[in-house]
C-alpha cells in the first residue's frame, strides 16, 4: 500500500541499473495497484517495449487492460 514509496525506489533502481524489464514490470504493476491507470498505461508501454516476449507482462497487461474493460 506504500506506492509513492515504491514508486521512488524503482525510479531509483532504474536511475542506477537502466530499463531493466523486471523493474519496469515492477513499476507499471505499482501504477496499476496504485490506481493511476494513465501512469501504468506508460509503465506497461515501456515494459513491453524492453521486453516484448515476457509471457508474465502479457499476462498482467491483460488482467489490467480487463479491469478498466479494454478486453
Amino acid at each position: 500500500g506504500q506506492h509513492a514509496a515504491a514508486r521512488a525506489d524503482l525510479d531509483q533502481v532504474l536511475k542506477l541499473a537502466g530499463p531493466q524489464p523486471p523493474v519496469l514490470h515492477l513499476a507499471a504493476l505499482n501504477e496499476a495497484r496504485a490506481g493511476d491507470v494513465a501512469a501504468a498505461r506508460a509503465a506497461f508501454a515501456r515494459a513491453l517495449a524492453a521486453a516484448p516476449r515476457d509471457p508474465q507482462l502479457h499476462n498482467n497487461f491483460a488482467n489490467f487492460l480487463k479491469k478498466q474493460g479494454d478486453e
